[in-house]
């Protein structure tokens, strides 16, 4: 939660001092850092949290040894394609600097490698450490971006260089702790590698197309009405941080926790145990994001200044898309629980295709209206599937 909640007051920061334009630049960038973060999530973290909480206690840390060589391997492939991309566009197509995608490999490789630590100190219930991390990592960070602003030297750039430094500092200092002294044999390598694969060969594509249905409307949102249509969603989406926060929250722990129900109680325990959590959660966030979308328009001239007010109707639509995301989050939690994983692939992929073929068309009628209908249409649409998937879960024989 911590996590969220101080990137939650780094965004209202660099918001308010970059400017719409550039906050909106930012936001692109970033989100080839949150890309990266759904690849991870994918291949390392989400099977990492279904399959350690049913193995043997003893084994876990010879298993979180293994991950975090898995992880290295992980990063170096990514740094290396964004290397790659970055030569043809530098020598080809010129859209951006050599100096920006040097800071993009910089922000993956820190970015994610905190991200990892923090997920294995709460998978191995060090909740302490975590919470230092986190407060080391992003209490610094905010530190230094207004250190930056008040030397005025604020930028895109040195706002990445301020997140990636200290993501980087906190990594190092922590994650000591599951580095192996023995050197691993490849076949121990092997077999976690394939158990992971089983696991994410569907979670893989599943994020990418969720990651690609999520955003797809911003590229379009970008290209034709402007990158600071990018910063005013951005800002909107932000203010919805708490339920981000709330969000968070329930994956770390529901998770975890939903597996090991599923072990003891099987599928009809873990449905009964997700029912409770969607009554009780699902009031909290409509509490929420109601409560946002009615100070909407006091919230953004507080946080980002006059220029944002006029985008206040992207709250509404992203307090009513928020709402809907909740509920998507116990079906992910059951399915990803009991390891079907294609269910999730398939929410993803229909929920990109309505995004592909009705962003264009509906942006340039409804301008960003149409963003945002599109944005809340992908919801719908996921909801529906996992309704479905599980009915149709429910009535399969247990072999």
């Amino acid at each position: 939660m911590i996590v969220s909640g101080l990137n939650f007051i780094t965004n209202l920061i660099l918001g308010r001092s970059l400017g719409l334009s550039q906050y909106g630049y930012f936001s692109m960038i970033w989100m080839i850092v949150l890309l990266s973060l759904t690849i991870q999530q994918a291949l390392v973290v989400a099977p990492m949290m279904s399959v350690s909480p049913k193995s043997d206690p003893a084994s876990q840390k010879s298993y979180f040894e293994i991950m975090v060589i898995l992880e290295v391997v992980l990063l170096v492939t990514l740094s290396l394609l964004v290397l790659i991309v970055s030569v043809i566009d530098v020598f080809f197509i010129g859209y951006l600097p050599i100096e920006t995608y040097l800071m993009i490999i910089f922000s993956l490789t820190t970015f994610l490698a905190q991200d990892f630590t923090r997920k294995i100190f709460i998978l191995d219930s060090k909740i302490k450490h975590s919470f230092f991390l986190d407060f080391v990592s992003y209490g610094s960070q905010i530190a230094l971006i207004i250190t930056f602003i008040l030397f005025q030297k604020i930028s895109v750039l040195t706002a990445l260089f301020a997140i990636n430094f200290t993501s980087l500092a906190a990594t190092i200092f922590f994650s000591s702790f599951y580095i192996s002294k023995k050197k691993k044999k490849f076949a121990e390598i092997k077999i976690i590698f394939i158990r992971n694969w089983c696991f994410s060969k569907w979670m893989l594509p599943s994020t990418f197309f969720n990651w690609m249905s999520g955003n797809i409307f911003i590229f379009f949102s970008a290209n034709l009405l402007g990158v600071q249509s990018v910063g005013a969603i951005a800002a909107a989406r932000n203010l919805l941080g708490p339920t981000i926060v709330f969000f968070s929250a329930c994956e770390n722990y529901f998770l975890k926790e939903g597996s090991i129900v599923y072990r003891k109680r099987r599928l009809k325990g873990l449905i009964e145990y997700m029912r409770k959590f969607t009554i009780v959660g699902g009031f909290f966030t409509i509490l929420i994001c109601s409560s946002i979308a009615f100070f909407s328009e006091n919230l953004l001239k507080l946080c980002y200044g006059p220029e944002f007010v006029q985008y206040n109707f992207l709250v509404y639509w992203f307090s009513a898309t928020h709402i809907l995301m909740f509920f998507v989050r116990p079906y992910m939690f059951i399915f990803s629980s009991i390891e079907k994983t294609k269910v999730l692939a398939k929410a993803s992929f229909l929920s990109l295709c309505f995004s592909t073929l009705c962003s264009a068309p509906f942006i340039m009628i409804l301008k960003l209206h149409g963003a945002m209908f599109v944005m809340f249409g992908t919801q719908i649409i996921i909801i529906l599937h996992y309704i479905m998937a599980l009915r149709k879960e429910k009535n399969t024989p247990v072999n």
